[in-house]
């Protein structure tokens, strides 16, 4: 029998909850996984959602290698020498562990086994986000509110994707060019055959960032802000547009930037309808007492560090 076969035998068996005499009863079973494991150098990564049963590790007589969540167990496979990798999860785990370990053979024991997050989304609908810069959504009211009576606003667009928001963002602009297929030098020559007085980076060093055409000097004064808050490390980047937050004052010295100080440097559209809808918490599966503390980032931002630090607020409040 192929060994996934073999091993989607055996987990089939494994039903029940996880007492003692529930593993007394399937101590016979154990022994044979195990054996299967130590014979052809598999291991098994246990995900979180699993049934209880799966989720007892070795050290407490089951048979999971790793117990964990999705990103952390592919890791840990990733880093054992074993031929074998037996995932019991979902389809995007299986496919992550193997993305990790493509050395290794990556054995999924319900193939039908899916997530509603995961395939509420295609790999087109990634691809486009990925191309969507949120500091175009985050500016508009910036663009909007430019008093053309002082100032002449032209607009260079580096990416590819289009969309609604673009063709808003590129309406709020005297001229506005689409400069993808350019190199470096035809940006550089074509900002200043425009006699631009200042321009300003909203890029950084984020994807899809071009700092080699600031690196030319496009314009005799040239600023960095909004998209990339960090220093630029270059003289030719003149200003960098910030507040006290972004910048406090004893990180200054790590700036190769003029800091150009406001209230607050992060704009927004005064034109966006929020909504009225009201939540309760009682909806939301949260206690009524207390009070909610919400993290909107994205989630590779949630560092150790970062952690360590929201619990320390926590034990302070």
């Amino acid at each position: 029998m192929p060994l996934n076969s073999l091993f989607i035998e055996k987990y089939s068996a494994m039903t029940g909850g996880i007492s003692e005499a529930t593993i007394s009863r399937l101590k016979p079973l154990l022994e044979e996984i195990r054996e299967l494991k130590k014979k052809h150098h598999a291991v098994i990564l246990s995900h979180y959602y699993m049934t209880p049963e799966l989720q007892v590790d070795t050290k407490n007589g089951g048979v999971a290698d790793f117990v964990g969540d999705s990103l952390g167990l592919s890791v840990a496979g990733k880093d054992t020498k074993a031929d074998y990798i037996i995932f019991c999860g979902v389809k995007f785990m299986a496919e992550t562990a193997f993305i990790l370990s493509p050395e290794k053979k990556v054995l999924l024991p319900d193939h039908q086994a899916g997530c509603s997050l995961a395939e509420s989304i295609t790999g087109k609908d990634v691809i486009a986000l990925k191309e969507k810069h949120p500091v175009s959504s985050a500016s508009l009211g910036l663009f909007r509110n430019h008093d053309k009576s002082k100032f002449k606003v032209i607009g260079f667009y580096f990416g590819r994707h289009k969309d609604a928001t673009l063709e808003c963002v590129a309406g709020f602009f005297d001229e506005f060019y689409y400069v993808a297929d350019f190199s470096d030098i035809e940006v550089v020559e074509l900002v200043r055959r425009l006699k631009i007085d200042i321009t300003i980076d909203l890029n950084g060093c984020t994807s899809g960032s071009r700092p080699a055409v600031f690196l030319s000097k496009t314009a005799p004064t040239q600023v960095n802000y909004l998209g990339y808050p960090g220093t630029m490390g270059t003289p030719l980047m003149d200003y960098i547009i910030a507040d006290e937050f972004v910048i406090p004052a004893e990180s200054q010295k790590y700036y190769t930037e003029k800091i150009a100080y406001m209230d607050c440097f992060m704009p927004h559209d005064d034109q966006l309808i929020v909504s009225d809808k009201k939540f309760s918490k009682r909806e939301l599966g949260l206690p009524e007492e207390g009070f909610v503390f919400c993290g909107f980032n994205s989630s590779y931002k949630i560092t150790p560090d970062v952690w360590g630090l929201w619990m320390n607020i926590l034990k302070n409040v």
